[in-house]
Protein backbone atom coordinates (compact mmCIF):
# COMPACT_ATOMS: atom_id res chain seq x y z
CA UNK A 1 0.00 0.00 0.00
CA UNK A 2 1.33 3.42 -0.93
CA UNK A 3 1.89 5.75 2.02
CA UNK A 4 -0.14 8.94 2.02
CA UNK A 5 0.19 11.22 5.01
CA UNK A 6 -0.36 14.91 5.80
CA UNK A 7 1.93 16.47 8.39
CA UNK A 8 0.64 19.77 9.80
CA UNK A 9 2.55 22.65 11.35
CA UNK A 10 6.10 21.25 11.37
CA UNK A 11 9.29 23.35 11.31
CA UNK A 12 11.52 22.35 8.37
CA UNK A 13 15.27 22.60 8.91
CA UNK A 14 17.41 24.24 6.25
CA UNK A 15 21.02 25.48 6.29
CA UNK A 16 19.62 29.02 6.47
CA UNK A 17 17.40 28.26 9.46
CA UNK A 18 14.01 26.75 10.23
CA UNK A 19 10.95 27.39 8.10
CA UNK A 20 8.15 27.28 10.63
CA UNK A 21 4.55 26.07 10.54
CA UNK A 22 4.73 24.15 7.31
CA UNK A 23 2.37 21.43 6.11
CA UNK A 24 3.89 18.51 4.24
CA UNK A 25 1.95 16.01 2.14
CA UNK A 26 3.78 12.72 1.70
CA UNK A 27 2.64 10.54 -1.17
CA UNK A 28 4.29 7.68 -3.06
CA UNK A 29 7.49 8.05 -1.04
CA UNK A 30 7.96 11.72 -1.94
CA UNK A 31 7.32 15.16 -0.53
CA UNK A 32 4.34 15.80 -2.80
CA UNK A 33 3.38 19.25 -1.51
CA UNK A 34 4.80 21.73 1.01
CA UNK A 35 3.10 24.90 2.23
CA UNK A 36 0.46 26.20 4.61
CA UNK A 37 -3.18 25.29 4.85
CA UNK A 38 -2.82 22.06 2.88
CA UNK A 39 -5.56 19.45 2.77
CA UNK A 40 -5.62 15.95 1.33
CA UNK A 41 -8.76 13.86 1.15
CA UNK A 42 -8.39 10.47 2.78
CA UNK A 43 -4.88 11.09 4.14
CA UNK A 44 -4.20 10.58 7.86
CA UNK A 45 -3.29 13.90 9.50
CA UNK A 46 -0.41 14.26 11.96
CA UNK A 47 -0.40 17.30 14.22
CA UNK A 48 3.31 18.18 14.24
CA UNK A 49 3.12 21.65 15.80
CA UNK A 50 6.27 22.15 17.88
CA UNK A 51 8.10 19.36 16.06
CA UNK A 52 11.03 19.79 13.70
CA UNK A 53 11.88 17.97 10.48
CA UNK A 54 15.54 17.11 9.91
CA UNK A 55 17.27 15.26 7.09
CA UNK A 56 17.69 11.57 7.90
CA UNK A 57 20.76 10.86 10.01
CA UNK A 58 23.70 8.84 8.65
CA UNK A 59 25.94 6.81 10.97
CA UNK A 60 29.41 6.06 9.63
CA UNK A 61 30.33 3.64 12.42
CA UNK A 62 28.14 0.77 13.58
CA UNK A 63 28.58 -2.89 14.51
CA UNK A 64 25.63 -5.08 13.57
CA UNK A 65 26.73 -8.53 14.73
CA UNK A 66 25.46 -10.60 11.82
CA UNK A 67 26.95 -12.86 10.60
CA UNK A 68 28.27 -14.83 13.55
CA UNK A 69 27.26 -12.67 16.52
CA UNK A 70 23.49 -12.80 16.25
CA UNK A 71 23.16 -13.14 20.03
CA UNK A 72 24.29 -9.51 20.20
CA UNK A 73 22.47 -8.08 17.19
CA UNK A 74 21.03 -9.12 13.85
CA UNK A 75 20.67 -7.11 10.68
CA UNK A 76 16.92 -7.07 11.30
CA UNK A 77 17.16 -5.76 14.87
CA UNK A 78 20.04 -3.39 14.15
CA UNK A 79 18.60 -1.72 11.06
CA UNK A 80 15.19 -1.34 12.71
CA UNK A 81 16.82 0.13 15.81
CA UNK A 82 18.73 2.60 13.62
CA UNK A 83 15.52 3.69 11.90
CA UNK A 84 13.74 4.21 15.22
CA UNK A 85 16.70 6.34 16.29
CA UNK A 86 16.41 8.60 13.23
CA UNK A 87 19.09 7.03 11.05
CA UNK A 88 18.20 6.37 7.43
CA UNK A 89 21.64 4.95 6.49
CA UNK A 90 24.39 3.18 8.45
CA UNK A 91 27.88 1.97 7.59
CA UNK A 92 28.47 -1.49 9.07
CA UNK A 93 31.95 -2.44 10.27
CA UNK A 94 33.61 -5.71 9.16
CA UNK A 95 34.26 -7.23 12.61
CA UNK A 96 31.76 -10.04 12.14
CA UNK A 97 32.49 -13.75 12.45
CA UNK A 98 33.88 -14.48 9.93
CA UNK A 99 35.15 -10.98 9.11
CA UNK A 100 33.88 -9.24 5.98
CA UNK A 101 37.08 -9.81 4.02
CA UNK A 102 35.53 -11.62 1.04
CA UNK A 103 33.09 -10.91 -1.78
CA UNK A 104 30.79 -13.54 -0.29
CA UNK A 105 30.64 -11.86 3.10
CA UNK A 106 30.16 -8.35 1.76
CA UNK A 107 27.53 -9.56 -0.71
CA UNK A 108 25.63 -11.43 1.99
CA UNK A 109 25.33 -8.41 4.28
CA UNK A 110 24.32 -6.09 1.44
CA UNK A 111 21.72 -8.53 0.06
CA UNK A 112 20.22 -9.31 3.44
CA UNK A 113 20.26 -5.66 4.43
CA UNK A 114 18.43 -4.67 1.25
CA UNK A 115 15.66 -7.14 2.12
CA UNK A 116 15.40 -5.98 5.73
CA UNK A 117 13.11 -3.15 6.87
CA UNK A 118 14.84 -0.23 8.54
CA UNK A 119 17.79 1.97 7.68
CA UNK A 120 19.73 1.43 4.47
CA UNK A 121 22.97 -0.45 4.99
CA UNK A 122 26.41 0.18 3.54
CA UNK A 123 29.44 -1.98 4.29
CA UNK A 124 33.03 -1.31 5.22
CA UNK A 125 35.06 -4.34 4.15
CA UNK A 126 38.06 -5.60 6.09
CA UNK A 127 41.29 -3.99 4.90
CA UNK A 128 43.39 -7.05 5.70
CA UNK A 129 42.68 -10.76 5.47
CA UNK A 130 41.01 -12.00 8.62
CA UNK A 131 41.48 -8.50 10.12
CA UNK A 132 44.92 -9.73 11.20
CA UNK A 133 46.86 -6.77 9.84
CA UNK A 134 49.31 -8.99 7.99
CA UNK A 135 48.17 -9.13 4.36
CA UNK A 136 45.90 -6.82 2.38
CA UNK A 137 42.48 -8.16 1.48
CA UNK A 138 41.40 -8.29 -2.18
CA UNK A 139 40.32 -4.65 -2.19
CA UNK A 140 39.37 -4.47 -5.88
CA UNK A 141 37.05 -7.47 -5.55
CA UNK A 142 35.58 -6.13 -2.33
CA UNK A 143 34.92 -2.77 -3.98
CA UNK A 144 33.26 -4.53 -6.93
CA UNK A 145 31.12 -6.52 -4.47
CA UNK A 146 29.77 -3.25 -3.12
CA UNK A 147 32.02 -2.28 -0.22
CA UNK A 148 31.94 1.46 0.39
CA UNK A 149 35.17 1.67 2.42
CA UNK A 150 37.97 -0.46 3.84
CA UNK A 151 39.15 -0.77 7.43
CA UNK A 152 39.81 -3.41 10.06
CA UNK A 153 37.61 -1.99 12.85
CA UNK A 154 40.76 -2.03 14.93
CA UNK A 155 44.36 -0.83 14.78
CA UNK A 156 46.78 -2.02 12.08
CA UNK A 157 50.24 -2.16 13.61
CA UNK A 158 52.35 -2.55 10.46
CA UNK A 159 53.01 0.86 8.89
CA UNK A 160 54.08 -0.77 5.61
CA UNK A 161 50.68 -2.47 5.35
CA UNK A 162 48.94 0.84 6.00
CA UNK A 163 51.03 2.58 3.34
CA UNK A 164 50.13 -0.06 0.74
CA UNK A 165 46.51 0.13 1.84
CA UNK A 166 46.43 3.83 1.00
CA UNK A 167 48.07 3.22 -2.38
CA UNK A 168 45.61 0.51 -3.44
CA UNK A 169 42.56 2.26 -2.01
CA UNK A 170 43.51 5.44 -3.87
CA UNK A 171 43.33 3.60 -7.19
CA UNK A 172 39.85 2.38 -6.24
CA UNK A 173 38.70 5.76 -4.86
CA UNK A 174 37.97 3.91 -1.65
CA UNK A 175 38.05 5.64 1.76
CA UNK A 176 40.34 4.03 4.32
CA UNK A 177 38.97 3.79 7.87
CA UNK A 178 41.69 3.66 10.51
CA UNK A 179 41.26 3.56 14.25
CA UNK A 180 43.44 6.12 16.02
CA UNK A 181 44.89 3.72 18.55
CA UNK A 182 48.30 2.16 19.03
CA UNK A 183 47.58 -1.37 20.22
CA UNK A 184 50.75 -1.74 22.25
CA UNK A 185 50.40 1.57 24.06
CA UNK A 186 46.78 0.82 24.89
CA UNK A 187 47.28 -2.87 25.75
CA UNK A 188 45.80 -3.87 29.09
CA UNK A 189 44.14 -0.53 29.70
CA UNK A 190 40.44 -0.13 30.46
CA UNK A 191 40.10 3.62 31.17
CA UNK A 192 41.84 6.91 30.44
CA UNK A 193 45.25 7.05 32.10
CA UNK A 194 44.82 9.84 34.62
CA UNK A 195 43.72 10.78 38.11
CA UNK A 196 40.26 9.23 37.83
CA UNK A 197 41.59 5.83 36.77
CA UNK A 198 44.18 6.03 39.53
CA UNK A 199 41.56 6.65 42.22
CA UNK A 200 39.38 3.87 40.85
CA UNK A 201 42.21 1.36 40.52
CA UNK A 202 41.70 0.92 36.78
CA UNK A 203 44.54 0.28 34.32
CA UNK A 204 45.04 3.28 32.05
CA UNK A 205 45.11 3.91 28.32
CA UNK A 206 47.31 6.96 27.68
CA UNK A 207 46.30 9.73 25.32
CA UNK A 208 49.55 9.09 23.47
CA UNK A 209 48.11 5.78 22.24
CA UNK A 210 45.79 7.90 20.11
CA UNK A 211 48.27 10.62 19.13
CA UNK A 212 50.98 8.23 17.94
CA UNK A 213 48.63 6.24 15.71
CA UNK A 214 46.94 9.36 14.36
CA UNK A 215 50.20 11.13 13.54
CA UNK A 216 51.49 8.08 11.66
CA UNK A 217 48.33 7.65 9.62
CA UNK A 218 48.11 11.33 8.74
CA UNK A 219 51.68 11.31 7.44
CA UNK A 220 51.15 8.13 5.43
CA UNK A 221 47.92 9.46 3.94
CA UNK A 222 49.68 12.69 3.03
CA UNK A 223 52.48 10.81 1.31
CA UNK A 224 50.23 8.37 -0.55
CA UNK A 225 47.44 10.82 -1.31
CA UNK A 226 44.74 8.44 -0.09
CA UNK A 227 41.44 9.25 1.57
CA UNK A 228 41.75 8.73 5.32
CA UNK A 229 38.79 8.64 7.67
CA UNK A 230 39.90 8.62 11.31
CA UNK A 231 37.88 6.61 13.80
CA UNK A 232 38.02 7.06 17.55
CA UNK A 233 39.00 10.70 18.00
CA UNK A 234 38.75 11.50 21.70
CA UNK A 235 41.40 14.06 22.69
CA UNK A 236 41.99 17.75 22.19
CA UNK A 237 45.48 17.19 20.83
CA UNK A 238 44.03 14.87 18.17
CA UNK A 239 41.70 17.68 17.09
CA UNK A 240 44.75 19.95 16.76
CA UNK A 241 46.64 17.34 14.70
CA UNK A 242 43.63 16.98 12.39
CA UNK A 243 43.36 20.72 11.94
CA UNK A 244 47.03 21.00 11.01
CA UNK A 245 46.76 18.12 8.53
CA UNK A 246 43.67 19.60 6.87
CA UNK A 247 45.46 22.94 6.55
CA UNK A 248 48.26 21.12 4.69
CA UNK A 249 45.76 19.63 2.28
CA UNK A 250 45.71 16.06 3.59
CA UNK A 251 42.56 14.23 2.43
CA UNK A 252 41.33 13.38 5.90
CA UNK A 253 38.01 13.31 7.68
CA UNK A 254 37.34 12.30 11.26
CA UNK A 255 34.64 11.20 13.65
CA UNK A 256 33.92 11.07 17.35
CA UNK A 257 31.14 9.29 19.17
CA UNK A 258 28.25 11.08 20.82
CA UNK A 259 29.29 9.50 24.12
CA UNK A 260 32.62 11.32 24.02
CA UNK A 261 30.86 14.66 23.45
CA UNK A 262 28.79 14.26 26.61
CA UNK A 263 30.54 12.06 29.18
CA UNK A 264 34.00 12.39 30.72
CA UNK A 265 36.09 9.97 32.74
CA UNK A 266 34.55 11.09 36.02
CA UNK A 267 31.44 9.14 34.94
CA UNK A 268 33.32 5.90 35.66
CA UNK A 269 33.01 6.39 39.44
CA UNK A 270 30.08 3.96 39.54
CA UNK A 271 32.03 1.26 37.63
CA UNK A 272 29.16 0.95 35.13
CA UNK A 273 30.52 -1.34 32.42
CA UNK A 274 28.26 0.33 29.84
CA UNK A 275 30.68 3.26 30.14
CA UNK A 276 33.68 1.11 29.28
CA UNK A 277 34.37 2.45 25.81
CA UNK A 278 37.22 2.36 23.31
CA UNK A 279 38.63 4.97 23.09
CA UNK A 280 38.00 5.49 26.78
CA UNK A 281 36.10 8.44 28.17
CA UNK A 282 38.55 11.31 28.54
CA UNK A 283 38.81 14.33 30.89
CA UNK A 284 36.41 17.26 30.54
CA UNK A 285 39.00 19.41 28.73
CA UNK A 286 39.07 16.84 25.92
CA UNK A 287 35.27 16.76 25.75
CA UNK A 288 35.23 20.53 25.34
CA UNK A 289 37.87 20.36 22.59
CA UNK A 290 35.84 17.73 20.73
CA UNK A 291 32.74 19.93 20.86
CA UNK A 292 34.71 22.80 19.37
CA UNK A 293 36.09 20.44 16.72
CA UNK A 294 32.57 19.44 15.70
CA UNK A 295 31.43 23.06 15.64
CA UNK A 296 34.20 24.21 13.28
CA UNK A 297 34.18 21.01 11.18
CA UNK A 298 37.64 19.75 12.14
CA UNK A 299 35.81 16.70 13.47
CA UNK A 300 33.53 16.02 10.52
CA UNK A 301 31.06 13.50 11.92
CA UNK A 302 29.32 12.40 15.08
CA UNK A 303 28.81 8.63 15.12
CA UNK A 304 27.23 6.12 17.47
CA UNK A 305 29.88 3.38 17.27
CA UNK A 306 26.83 1.22 18.02
CA UNK A 307 28.36 -1.83 19.73
CA UNK A 308 25.73 -4.24 21.01
CA UNK A 309 26.86 -6.58 23.78
CA UNK A 310 24.78 -9.10 25.71
CA UNK A 311 23.79 -8.58 29.34
CA UNK A 312 25.83 -11.60 30.39
CA UNK A 313 28.97 -10.24 28.74
CA UNK A 314 28.65 -6.81 30.36
CA UNK A 315 27.46 -8.00 33.77
CA UNK A 316 30.95 -8.75 35.06
CA UNK A 317 33.76 -6.84 36.77
CA UNK A 318 34.83 -3.69 34.91
CA UNK A 319 38.23 -5.11 33.97
CA UNK A 320 36.68 -8.13 32.23
CA UNK A 321 33.74 -6.54 30.44
CA UNK A 322 34.03 -6.00 26.69
CA UNK A 323 34.30 -2.45 25.41
CA UNK A 324 31.39 -0.69 23.74
CA UNK A 325 27.91 0.75 24.08
CA UNK A 326 24.78 0.53 21.97
CA UNK A 327 23.71 3.89 20.64
CA UNK A 328 21.18 4.09 17.80
CA UNK A 329 18.14 4.88 19.93
CA UNK A 330 19.93 7.02 22.52
CA UNK A 331 22.06 9.28 20.33
CA UNK A 332 19.71 12.05 19.24
CA UNK A 333 17.86 12.55 22.57
CA UNK A 334 21.19 12.49 24.45
CA UNK A 335 22.79 15.02 22.11
CA UNK A 336 19.73 17.25 22.18
CA UNK A 337 19.53 17.14 25.99
CA UNK A 338 23.21 17.74 26.72
CA UNK A 339 24.40 19.86 23.78
CA UNK A 340 21.64 21.40 21.65
CA UNK A 341 19.19 22.34 24.38
CA UNK A 342 21.89 24.09 26.51
CA UNK A 343 23.21 25.90 23.40
CA UNK A 344 26.56 24.12 23.11
CA UNK A 345 25.69 22.94 19.57
CA UNK A 346 23.21 24.43 17.13
CA UNK A 347 20.76 22.35 15.12
CA UNK A 348 22.73 23.25 12.00
CA UNK A 349 26.00 22.07 13.52
CA UNK A 350 24.33 18.84 14.54
CA UNK A 351 22.71 18.31 11.13
CA UNK A 352 26.06 18.92 9.43
CA UNK A 353 27.83 16.39 11.64
CA UNK A 354 25.15 13.69 11.59
CA UNK A 355 23.68 14.00 8.10
CA UNK A 356 25.22 16.37 5.57
CA UNK A 357 28.93 15.67 6.02
CA UNK A 358 28.54 11.88 6.44
CA UNK A 359 26.50 11.84 3.23
CA UNK A 360 29.16 13.82 1.39
CA UNK A 361 31.88 11.43 2.59
CA UNK A 362 29.82 8.44 1.42
CA UNK A 363 28.85 10.02 -1.90
CA UNK A 364 25.14 9.97 -0.99
CA UNK A 365 22.58 12.46 -2.22
CA UNK A 366 21.72 15.30 0.12
CA UNK A 367 18.01 15.31 1.01
CA UNK A 368 16.12 18.51 0.32
CA UNK A 369 12.81 19.75 1.70
CA UNK A 370 11.46 20.55 -1.76
CA UNK A 371 8.34 19.34 -3.49
CA UNK A 372 8.97 16.15 -5.47
CA UNK A 373 12.03 15.10 -3.46
CA UNK A 374 12.24 11.55 -2.05
CA UNK A 375 11.41 11.13 1.63
CA UNK A 376 14.58 10.92 3.70
CA UNK A 377 13.79 12.75 6.90
CA UNK A 378 12.90 12.49 10.56
CA UNK A 379 10.34 14.21 12.75
CA UNK A 380 11.72 15.12 16.17
CA UNK A 381 9.65 16.28 19.12
CA UNK A 382 11.91 18.45 21.30
CA UNK A 383 9.34 18.82 24.07
CA UNK A 384 8.96 15.11 24.79
CA UNK A 385 10.62 14.14 28.05
CA UNK A 386 11.14 10.82 29.70
CA UNK A 387 13.45 8.30 31.30
CA UNK A 388 15.46 6.25 28.83
CA UNK A 389 14.53 2.59 29.17
CA UNK A 390 16.51 0.41 26.76
CA UNK A 391 14.15 -2.49 27.49
CA UNK A 392 11.83 -0.87 24.95
CA UNK A 393 14.45 -0.63 22.21
CA UNK A 394 14.20 -2.37 18.86
CA UNK A 395 17.86 -3.32 19.28
CA UNK A 396 18.67 -6.57 21.05
CA UNK A 397 21.26 -4.66 23.08
CA UNK A 398 20.69 -2.83 26.36
CA UNK A 399 24.22 -1.63 27.12
CA UNK A 400 23.95 2.16 27.24
CA UNK A 401 25.45 4.65 29.71
CA UNK A 402 22.18 6.59 29.53
CA UNK A 403 19.89 3.86 30.90
CA UNK A 404 17.65 5.49 33.50
CA UNK A 405 18.66 9.01 32.49
CA UNK A 406 15.99 11.69 32.00
CA UNK A 407 16.31 12.94 28.43
CA UNK A 408 14.51 15.49 26.31
CA UNK A 409 13.34 14.83 22.78
CA UNK A 410 11.96 11.87 20.87
CA UNK A 411 12.14 10.72 17.28
CA UNK A 412 8.46 10.54 16.36
CA UNK A 413 8.96 9.21 12.86
CA UNK A 414 11.70 8.30 10.40
CA UNK A 415 10.66 8.53 6.75
CA UNK A 416 12.59 6.61 4.11
CA UNK A 417 10.92 6.38 0.74
CA UNK A 418 7.54 4.76 1.16
CA UNK A 419 8.21 3.54 4.72
CA UNK A 420 7.83 5.27 8.05
CA UNK A 421 9.36 3.97 11.28
CA UNK A 422 9.02 4.92 14.90
CA UNK A 423 5.83 5.74 16.86
CA UNK A 424 4.28 7.34 13.77
CA UNK A 425 4.92 4.21 11.76
CA UNK A 426 3.07 2.11 14.30
CA UNK A 427 0.23 4.66 14.32
CA UNK A 428 -0.09 4.81 10.53
CA UNK A 429 0.10 1.05 10.11
CA UNK A 430 -2.42 0.60 12.93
Amino acid sequence: MSLKLLIKGVSLWSPAGFIHEQDVLIEDGRLARIGRGLAAAGAPVIDARGWIALPGLVDLHSHLGEPGQEERETLASGLMSAAWGGFTAVLAMPDTDPPLDSETGVGYVLRQGALTPGARIFVAAAATKGRKGEELAELARLRKAGASAAGDAGPIADAAIVRRLFEYAKMLDMPVLLEARDARLSSGGVAHEGAEAGWLGLAGIPSSAEWVALARDLLLAEEAGGRLHVQGVSTGRSVALLGEAKARGVRVSAECTFHHLILDDSALADYDTAKKLLPPLRPRRDVEALIEGVKDGTVDCIVTDHTPVTFEEKNVEFDYAPFGAAGFEAALPALYTHLVRPGLLSWSELANAMSLRPRALMGLEQPQFNEGEPCDMILFNPEAEGVLDPAGWRSKARNTPFAGARLWGRVEGTFLGDRVYGPLGAEVEG
